[in-house]
């Protein structure tokens, strides 16, 4: 099909349009009567069906439905409540309702070991103790309001024998290493927790975010205070550095982050030991006036060793911690026993004085993870090849 051409394509002639009654074409609206207008009626009527209550399904779906009240007193709101409290106070102490704001700010000082208005810590006690002990937030009863401010004197009373810990490891002259290490780990958890605790308490409006709020720092402290506790008869580096590693073991199955802290916590523990042992095989300069063998370790020297003669080193089993097997324990003594042997004998050796080579060896360090034992096998070829490159 082809278009027209559009030079010679003419339209038809258009139809007349039939002229419009000028009577029929109006502008204006006339206004309406008085008693017409909408906006009185509507007032006057009032919602439609004003006396149907959506408030439930069946309300929804059935308009005759009628809701029936609820049997429960808790459902009328903490007002309702506490007034049959107040009306049952002759059975059932009622307690003295205590102002909800002030309560929430005292609880939360009270979780971080800390005085406030509603508790004090009473010394004779060792414990904190209510300045109301019948007070309770309202909508709540007595008994349950007891039990939640037990859970907390609990968790107060726990920061507190924390800090006293830390405080007295930190002002004895007599603390062994692994016990200031021990207490300058606490002293980090505390911190975090408090730091932790501390960003969150503007968000807390109610006692359940205040309860669930210091549910994980609760099982925390709670764990590290069992720590603390297990090794307060222990006397030196290895045997404290051993019970925690018993502790670690029992909580193997338990929630990671509770793992993680524990590992953290004896790597920091056994480091004083793990420093010895560094020393006695030769990776770790010797620190201090005082040999290995004259320090209470795991090394000792024989009585009839003679004046003049090279020193006899014997195996004191007991004395190496309880993380390290016999086997281990057995080659580590052999390897610090042939390395004395070879430093008075042979003073040019590399193994007799590393930084005369510049041969950095590895440190000894707790690693909890699978993925760890690369890292380390590498760290060992490394020092491996750097001693024979220097040997040969």
């Amino acid at each position: 099909m082809r278009l027209p051409n559009l030079e010679t394509f003419n339209f038809g002639p258009l139809p007349e349009l039939e002229s419009l009654d000028e009577s029929s074409i109006t502008v204006d609206t006339p206004p309406l009567e008085s008693e017409e207008d909408v906006w009185e009626v509507a007032l006057e009527l009032g919602p439609a069906n004003k006396d149907v209550l959506f408030y439930t399904w069946e309300s929804f779906e059935k308009g005759e439905h009628v809701t029936s009240r609820t049997p429960y007193i808790t459902e009328r709101g903490p007002g309702a409540y506490d007034a049959a409290l107040t009306q049952d106070n002759s059975k059932i102490p009622a307690g003295r309702v205590l102002r909800g704001n002030i309560l929430l700010q005292s609880l939360w000082n009270l979780g971080l070991g800390r005085s406030s208005i509603l508790f004090q810590f009473n010394p004779k006690l060792k414990s904190f103790e209510s300045a109301i002990p019948d007070g309770r937030p309202s909508g709540t009863s007595l008994p349950a309001a007891q039990s939640l401010v037990s859970r907390f004197v609990h968790i107060g009373n726990t920061f507190l024998y924390l800090r006293a810990f830390v405080e007295r490891t930190f002002a004895s002259t007599n603390s062994i290493p692994a016990r200031v290490a021990l207490a300058t780990s606490i002293s980090s958890v505390l911190e975090t927790l408090e730091g932790h605790l501390g960003s969150q308490s503007g968000e807390i409006a109610s006692l359940l975010q205040l309860q669930r709020l210091f549910a994980r720092p609760r099982e925390i402290i709670i764990h590290v205070a069992r720590m603390t506790d297990s090794v307060k008869h222990a006397k030196t580096n290895e045997q404290l550095a051993s019970i925690l590693h018993h502790r670690m073991l029992e909580i193997e199955e338990s929630d990671g982050y509770l793992r993680e802290i524990s590992g953290k916590i004896l790597s920091h523990v056994a480091a004083p030991s793990l420093h010895l042992i560094g020393e006695w095989i030769g990776i770790r300069q010797e620190q201090g006036p005082l040999p290995v063998h004259e320090r209470g370790s795991f090394v000792a020297v024989e009585d009839d060793t003679p004046e003049q003669g090279p020193l006899e080193y014997v195996y004191r089993s007991e004395m190496m911690p309880r993380f390290i097997t016999p086997e281990d324990g057995n080659l580590i003594f052999d390897t610090g026993n042939s390395l004395r042997f070879l430093k008075t004998q042979h003073l040019d050796h590399p193994l007799s004085n590393l930084d005369k080579f510049d041969v950095q060896a590895p440190e000894l360090e707790w690693s909890f993870a699978w993925q760890n034992i690369e890292s380390i096998a590498a760290k060992a070829k490394n020092y491996e090849e750097a001693l024979r490159s220097t040997i040969f």
